[in-house]
């Protein structure tokens, strides 16, 4: 019996890449994070510090410009994402600083995603 949906031809679909691509948060403000860290990073920000601070992230074989989401949790209050790309096209690994605006004197859960 035919369903009347026009066949289908495509090519291996990876479900597991080799590498796999990876996305790592290395510094917020002047705090760094081992790249291979498993821990969350969580920053705190103390009294008189700007709440302008730069996120650095590393995308790791992606082989092209990578959307990502910096996701910023504080202990109270409402959670911050802010959009920015990376370039993997060209550099492997490469990096971007992210200007983010954190709140003062909570820790601050601090994630990266694609999107």
């Amino acid at each position: 019996m035919q369903s009347g949906a026009p066949d289908a031809v495509g090519t291996v679909m990876v479900v597991f890449p080799n590498p796999l691509p990876k996305l790592s948060v290395l510094k917020v403000g002047a705090t760094n994070i081992a790249e291979n860290a498993t821990a969350a990073a969580i920053i705190s920000l103390p009294t008189g510090s700007s709440p302008n601070q730069m996120v650095r992230v590393r995308a790791r074989d992606f082989g092209g410009i990578v959307p990502i989401r910096i996701l910023l949790t504080p202990e109270n209050g409402d959670a911050v994402s802010v959009d920015a790309t990376i370039d993997n096209s060209v550099n492997n690994p490469a990096t971007v600083d992210v200007p983010v605006t954190m709140p003062i004197n909570t820790g601050v859960n601090v994630q990266v995603y694609t999107r």
